[in-house]
């Protein structure tokens, strides 16, 4: 009997499985079926609330590209938004850079943000001051140098939409 062990991450959706290799392959069919049912109910409820079409990844991936820089582990802008409060949402495109290019360091603590702020051309003594004005967007852990900054979903939203305004 041939045993098989398999791995696989589409998108949030994780197939693990190790077993005979009939078996398994049966049940990594049904969850390619699973998966390849929910994107589609995701687009169509995306299309209805927004009328904007969803980005797909290869088209995400080329924003990203025009939007970010990474260097040495550290997330940069390649342009600031031109927005009223530009430097606030250059941190929210910050944040939201490392969500998707660092995952292993998101959410991204205070530190890194600022060193990431700096070459983008974000000039704030203070982070937290810096984003008052976006404080429903963000989430804030830890105290002192042990900070931690996230985005919520509608952060997330407010972060894609400024990618798009600029490049998109």
């Amino acid at each position: 009997m041939d045993t098989l062990k398999l791995h696989v991450e589409v998108g949030n959706n994780k197939f693990d499985g190790e077993g005979p290799a009939d078996l398994i392959k049966e049940l990594y069919q049904a969850f390619l079926a699973k998966v390849g049912q929910q994107p589609q109910a995701a687009a169509v409820t995306q299309n209805q609330a927004q009328p904007d079409t969803p980005v797909t990844d290869a088209a995400m991936d080329a924003l990203l590209k025009r939007v970010f820089v990474e260097r040495d582990g550290v997330v940069t802008l390649q342009a600031k938004p031109s927005t009223d409060d530009a430097d606030a949402d250059a941190l929210v495109l910050l944040m939201y850079g490392y969500k998707a290019l660092r995952p292993s360091e998101y959410p991204v603590t205070a530190v890194r943000l600022a060193q990431s702020a700096k070459p983008s051309g974000v000039n704030v003594e203070r982070l937290d001051r810096a984003m008052t004005s976006k404080k429903t967007l963000i989430m804030k852990t830890g105290l002192k140098r042990s900070t931690r900054y996230s985005l919520n979903n509608p952060g997330e939203q407010y972060a894609m939409s400024i990618m798009q305004k600029m490049f998109g």
